[in-house]
């Protein structure tokens, strides 16, 4: 009985931890992309120390930078990256083409 109680508590602890960490993460991660100028463009939130990016940014090395700069943050174990770009880029490096109504 006594060692339940003791995994028990473990847990609990762990999980406290775990959440503070998160909160950590995620102050850090909206630090760098304030620095990186797209704070407000991506939402950020933490899990069990995976980072959620979401947002609109305007094209894909923002993304990319955004990204970074979740993955850069110490004690981090994944990114979700669920960030949309505005402006996509086809391989040619041109501005690809709105859907055109049928």
């Amino acid at each position: 009985m006594l060692n339940l109680r003791i995994v028990g508590m473990s847990a609990a602890l762990a999980l406290a931890a775990c959440t503070q960490n998160d909160d950590e993460i995620t102050r850090r991660v909206r630090d760098r992309l304030t620095n990186d100028g797209i704070a407000d463009q991506v939402q950020v939130s933490t899990q069990r120390r995976i980072v959620t990016l979401e947002g609109v940014v305007n094209d894909v090395p923002e993304m990319n930078r955004a990204e970074m700069a979740a993955r850069n943050v110490p004690g981090i174990l994944g990114v979700d990256n669920r960030i949309v770009v505005k402006n996509p880029v086809n391989i040619t490096g041109g501005q690809m083409e709105p859907p055109r109504a049928p």
